[in-house]
């Protein structure tokens, strides 16, 4: 066999197959790692980051308490879209800053989110909620537990869930606390969600830091008056991964929340950010998964035609700039592959995610060369599959 094809790839590269297609898909995964230099290109890294086979968490919490994902599983090779992810926080910039804004511009995408210091909920002399002012702040980290969400923790511990507590006394390990009708299905990590507002709750509920200018916390908007209403709630605003649990990504899989769908329709299908049958029947029975389940990113960062070498523009997320442009380092993979029986095999490059961790200064970005196959590779044969690999400028 030439020296030029290597068997037991490193820890960045790994091989995946899609077994219930037809014809079967054979992918090699690719994560490559790089700085991002301080005139925004990018030089690959001196230590690559693993291929992560499993959803990876920012913290591990007590139910009823979730931490977001940090990162996803790389191993959904069949992505058929790019998943945009930014990691980083807003920044103030050593200014006494009580607000501001995070934006992402790139190919034909720009988004950006409010960006509030802590506030708090009382009531004024009329009986009226309101919001006190937003405290200043020096930088607020753009995750899922500083967007609107989280659990009504009153209401949990009111009311409960005799289902989840008994499961919780038979299965502890399972957690179906942290699943209750009292967390928030589009984002049961973050603050401000309560099913009814009164005197008790308003004293200790936690205020969003990140909204959507378009979509924002408003007094009205605090308590979405019932479980069945949660989706008249304000969308979570975030740019960072959005967990597989999730609504709408749960949807693909079948599973969606008692819901009553507002009279504007469901938000998420109306923005395009997901496929308009995301809410369509369907059964793991049938293992009839809607595609869209793969993605990642959040919703609406999940993008079609990224180039190798698109620019990205960000603004007060850097912390040493208030606007950086990163450019993609525009290299593509070049794939070839020996199977048993077959012989030499090319495989076509997809990029499955971009993701920009801006505190870090890094660039992280996931490959999935891929070919149709006469029949499905298990990851015992994975060891026997050979493989080129080589980098091409575009």
């Amino acid at each position: 066999m030439s020296e030029n094809f290597k068997s037991e790839p490193p820890t960045n590269i790994k091989f995946a197959c899609a077994r219930l297609r037809e014809p079967p898909l054979l992918a090699l995964l690719i994560k490559r790692t790089y700085y991002i230099v301080e005139n925004g290109t990018c030089q690959l890294a001196d230590e690559q980051y693993p291929i992560y086979e499993d959803m990876i968490f920012y913290e591990k919490l007590d139910p009823p308490k979730l931490s977001p994902p940090k990162w996803d599983n790389d191993l959904f090779a069949f992505k058929e879209m790019t998943d945009v992810v930014i990691q980083g926080s807003v920044q103030s910039y050593g200014k006494s800053l009580s607000e501001t804004i995070g934006e992402v511009r790139f190919h034909n995408v720009s988004r950006s989110i409010k960006v509030y210091g802590n506030r708090r909920c009382e009531w004024d002399r009329m009986g009226r909620l309101r919001f006190t002012p937003p405290e200043p702040f020096e930088k607020i980290p753009l995750r899922y537990d500083f967007a609107y969400g989280g659990q009504d923790v009153t209401a949990l511990r009111r009311f409960g869930d005799p289902v989840e507590e008994t499961f919780d006394f038979i299965r502890p390990e399972w957690k179906l606390s942290t699943t209750s009708p009292f967390h928030y299905p589009r984002n049961p990590t973050g603050k401000g969600y309560l099913i009814e507002a009164d005197r008790e709750n308003i004293e200790t509920v936690e205020l969003p830091n990140l909204e959507w200018p378009e979509d924002p916390m408003t007094p009205e908007r605090l308590a979405v008056r019932t479980v069945k209403d949660w989706m008249k709630g304000p969308l979570p605003a975030a740019f960072d991964w959005y967990e597989q649990s999730w609504f709408p990504r749960i949807a693909c899989l079948g599973f969606i929340p008692d819901y009553e769908i507002p009279l504007q329709g469901i938000p998420e299908i109306n923005l395009g950010w997901v496929p308009k049958d995301v809410m369509e029947k369907r059964s793991l029975l049938d293992q009839h998964m809607h595609p869209f389940f793969l993605q990642g990113a959040s919703p609406g960062l999940t993008i079609k035609g990224i180039s190798p070498k698109e620019n990205f523009l960000l603004i007060n997320i850097f912390p040493e700039r208030s606007q950086k442009v990163v450019q993609l380092p525009g290299e593509v993979p070049v794939v070839m592959v020996k199977l048993p029986m077959r012989g030499e095999v090319h495989l076509f490059p997809f990029l499955n995610t971009v993701a920009l961790q801006a505190d870090e200064g890094k660039l992280i970005m996931v490959w999935s060369c891929r070919a149709e196959v006469q029949r499905p590779y298990g990851p015992p044969e994975f060891e026997s599959i050979h493989y080129h690999l080589r980098w091409k400028r575009v």
